[in-house]
């Protein structure tokens, strides 16, 4: 995808030797409209869909695989590699193999292990890691011995989809009846832990463990079994995190980082922790690039100044990826006063028409107007209220609830400290109505 708005953010003078990047573009596409504006069209790469219908605002690369002819513009262009901005699944995976494409992404095997719940809960136990009391049951067979407000999740469930809150028998009891979670089946129940909670990305390379600021994710309003839309991150500035947590969380994301590194992990590693009066509690980890890693490219204070686009293409188009006997690591970014926000701006309701089209790139908030400025994403100011919007709707189409309509990624607050949208972060709402 041009540029990966929600994932890296392609250096297109790298340094890395023999290597010639290209850019998958859907033909007729709005993808396609806005690419043609600040990319070289000589290094597009054109697929088509097997049907105009379809919408790429609800298609992934596993999506386009299975519906484009994909696989033959890559072997016609003599492609190898791909990069991957979204988690890899199976089905991708295969896919590739047989059409000789080598993913730019983590290990597939490791990083399904990673995100599988119950063997992260494992691998932090055994590394003697902080995280909340824990039990692996299945529902309608096991007694729950966890006491008080427990989260119970789908193992390789992603974001809040697969995570309920509960707190006796009887909420597990109907669950099952209503069909959210399968009584045969194990799930990981942890303790409900009150504190903050954050996200923090660790980067690591064989020889590298560096960690990032922080950001606190955004959630929507609760649905009848307690779930959550997940709405964006915000980023949180190093001086609102006091010297004692900062130094828990030096400790704590280095020995994990080494970890990882030990492993044979190589990229980005976001991970969902609780900060409470007793510690650091590690929840969570999502192995793969995200908007916050369009972010830590565009806006390198927020991993000491380090430019990690270009050393996770370095780690990852290495003839080795075995980890150094001895790493470096980049501690928490005490100098970080970056508090950028992403909104992903969804389909309120069902069978949602789109009627509007807006062009992509960066936009400024101007006094009390939204200007736009270019559509090279790369040219986003530091200063002021500049902000990324992409959107692959294009009018006409018909979408379901829930469906991502476009991303914003600003260099500025979206959010109050409540967790709701703020004056800037509505005005872009009204802006974009599609």
């Amino acid at each position: 995808m041009p540029g990966g708005i929600d994932g890296l953010v392609i250096e297109r003078r790298s340094r890395i030797p023999e290597i010639r990047f290209k850019f998958l573009v859907p033909r007729d596409k709005a993808e396609a409209v806005w690419a043609k504006k600040f990319l070289p069209q000589k290094d597009f790469i054109f697929y088509d869909l097997i049907n105009s219908r379809l919408s790429m605002a609800d298609l992934d690369l596993a999506g386009v695989a299975k519906k484009s002819n994909l696989s033959q513009r890559l072997k016609t262009a003599g492609v190898t590699h791909l990069l991957v901005h979204h988690g890899i699944e199976p089905s991708f995976y295969r896919w590739a193999q047989d059409n000789g494409i080598t993913l730019i992404a983590p290990d597939f095997r490791l990083a399904k292990q990673l995100e599988d719940k119950i063997w992260f809960d494992n691998f932090l136990a055994k590394n003697n890691l902080p995280a909340p009391l824990s039990q692996i049951i299945r529902p309608g067979k096991t007694a729950l011995k966890l006491k008080g407000r427990v989260v119970l999740q789908e193992p390789s469930s992603r974001g809040g989809e697969g995570t309920y809150f509960v707190s006796t028998a009887a909420e597990i009891k109907k669950l099952i009846s209503a069909g959210r979670i399968i009584g045969s089946r194990r799930y990981l129940a942890r303790m409900f832990v009150p504190g903050q909670s954050y996200g923090i990305t660790i980067f690591v390379s064989p020889s590298l463990t560096a960690l990032s600021a922080l950001r606190r994710q955004q959630y929507g309003k609760k649905n009848r079994y307690q779930q959550k839309d997940f709405l964006g991150i915000q980023w949180v500035g190093a001086k609102e995190i006091n010297s004692k947590l900062t130094s828990e969380i030096n400790s704590v994301f280095y020995h994990l980082g080494e970890c990882l590194r030990r492993l044979g992990f190589v990229g980005y590693a976001n991970i969902d922790f609780i900060a409470t009066r007793l510690g650091v509690k590690i929840l969570e980890a999502n192995p793969r690039l995200a908007a916050s890693s369009c972010q830590l490219v565009l806006f390198p204070e927020t991993i000491s100044q380090i430019n990690t686009g270009r050393l996770y293409l370095e780690a990852m188009l290495s003839a080795s990826r075995k980890p150094a006997a001895r790493s470096t690591f980049a501690a928490f970014p005490r100098q970080s006063n970056f508090y950028g926000a992403t909104v992903y701006i969804q389909s309120p309701q069902d069978k949602f028409l789109i009627r509007q089209q807006y062009p992509g790139g960066v936009y400024v908030i101007d006094g009390k107007k939204i200007r736009f400025v270019t559509p090279d994403i790369t040219k986003i100011s530091r200063g002021g209220r500049y902000f990324i919007f992409y959107s692959d709707t294009q009018p006409g189409e018909v979408l379901a609830k829930g469906v991502v309509l476009g991303t914003v990624i600003s260099n500025f607050r979206l959010y109050d400290h409540h967790g709701q949208l703020n004056k800037y972060g509505k005005m872009i709402l009204q802006h974009f109505t599609y």
